[in-house]
């Protein structure tokens, strides 16, 4: 994954690749299409349809708690975008694979059901938080609906109840799209990074932005899974241990497309959203380490 980034890097400065139509070609056609296959292709019951919701949920709470409680200390134009960032993760780019390594492929189908949460998340409250930094409520709600992976989702639950079966054919295409989902999406920090002409980031920004995502994030999800693993149930164990992986990923690097297609501080959101997939190399190994044995 930080091979990607480095060729998205070289890819920059080297061949001048646009990252704004590579924004575009993930927002709108990569991700719709893993959606659609994914979920299809993916056995659903009750609390595996409901998995997705929850982590939704847990997303815009952090998200909504950064919004009030930085609103007089940020810019319109800041507020929106790390509103965003800091209540999602880069589950997919960087989840999935993380996930297929350290637990197995087996976990992978879960991951891709938390990752749908995420998605959720971006596409309807992220997206409005970012959106709102230059457009009226009215407007950013028409956006969010135009979102194709809104529709991706719906359709591929219709599919599933249909009993609408994926042939191998479609595997294989799943596949595909589902690498080219990882490989494009990281080479996408490093196209950001590129097109970068000096390093600025305000580290108060940065360790505010940082405190939400690498600790506030893990210990409420953790608190959340002690409780459900001594009390509640309603998570089994193999669920809790993927959600609990996923909470330690870095800020998600959708963030930098939604920042370049909206221009909300693109360079600053791709130099701390960099950081933060450099910093995850040494965090998510030290507290998988040490607390997911308590999960």
């Amino acid at each position: 994954m930080y091979i990607f980034i480095a060729m998205g890097f070289v890819a920059g400065r080297t061949k001048k690749v646009n990252s704004e139509s590579l924004a575009t070609l993930l927002i709108y056609f990569i991700v719709p299409v893993v959606v659609l296959l994914g979920v299809t292709s993916t056995p659903l019951n009750l609390s595996r349809i409901l998995l997705p919701f929850f982590v939704a949920l847990f997303c815009a709470f952090i998200g909504l708690t950064f919004r009030i409680l930085n609103k007089k200390s940020l810019t319109t134009s800041r507020l929106g975008i790390w509103s965003y960032a800091v209540g999602s993760g880069n589950s997919g780019y960087f989840g999935i694979p993380l996930t297929f390594f350290l637990l197995g492929p087996d976990f992978v189908g879960i991951t891709l059901l938390i990752a749908l949460g995420f998605m959720i998340y971006e596409n309807t409250f992220g997206f409005y938080f970012v959106a709102r930094a230059h457009h009226t409520a009215g407007e950013s709600l028409i956006k969010v609906i135009s979102l194709p992976s809104i529709w991706a989702f719906i359709l591929a639950i219709i599919l599933q109840k249909a009993e609408v079966n994926l042939s191998a054919t479609w595997e294989d295409v799943y596949k595909s799209f589902r690498g080219s989902y990882t490989v494009l999406g990281m080479m996408m920090l490093g196209l950001g990074v590129s097109q970068l002409k000096t390093f600025k980031v305000d580290i108060k920004l940065l360790l505010k932005v940082f405190n939400y995502k690498f600790l506030i994030w893990p210990v409420l999800m953790f608190a959340f899974l002690w409780l459900n693993k001594t009390y509640f149930h309603f998570f089994d164990g193999v669920t809790s241990k993927v959600l609990f992986l996923i909470s330690l990923v870095p800020l998600p690097a959708n963030s930098v497309a939604y920042a370049t297609a909206l221009k909300t501080e693109p360079e600053e959101t791709s130099w701390i959203v960099l950081l933060s997939t450099f910093w995850a190399l040494f965090f998510i190994p030290l507290v998988w380490g040490y607390f997911s044995y308590f999960i």
